[in-house]
């Protein structure tokens, strides 16, 4: 299962403790390209920091003391990456993250935008597209 709301940092002591080999992909990005996605995208749920930069400036940083946590006490099953290396090298970075996953390498990684069917996600425009550079520094 794939989630990538931004308040998933939130969940990661429960989605521990509910599945104890659980793996958790953390990708970091620059904190004004990440203010600005978020900001600039709708979500359903009402969240006063999706509305408000002071809000998102606050809540940034207690993202920031909670995943330095949880790199302070090299939790099993924990992945971390920068979202620049993974659209600047993307192939490399996906074959760490699929040897991380215990998965084989599939070239289709290369290729999602192809892939037909139905997108459920407010990225459902991104993912029919190849990965592309221009968001990394959008801000």
């Amino acid at each position: 299962m794939i989630d990538k709301l931004p308040a998933n940092f939130q969940s990661i002591g429960a989605i521990r403790k509910a599945f104890p080999m659980a793996k958790i992909i953390h990708i970091k990005r620059n904190p004004m390209a990440a203010a600005v996605s978020i900001f600039s995208n709708y979500f359903s749920a009402n969240e006063l920091y999706f509305c408000d930069l002071n809000e998102l400036g606050s809540y940034y940083a207690l993202y920031i003391d909670l995943m330095a946590f949880w790199q302070s006490i090299a939790l099993a099953g924990w992945y971390s990456i920068e979202y620049e290396s993974l659209i600047n090298s993307t192939e490399e970075q996906l074959q760490q993250i699929l040897q991380f996953l215990e998965l084989p390498w599939q070239s289709q990684c290369l290729t999602f935008h192809e892939k037909q069917g139905r997108v459920i996600t407010s990225s459902d425009k991104q993912v029919r597209q190849p990965i592309y550079k221009d968001r990394i520094n959008s801000w």
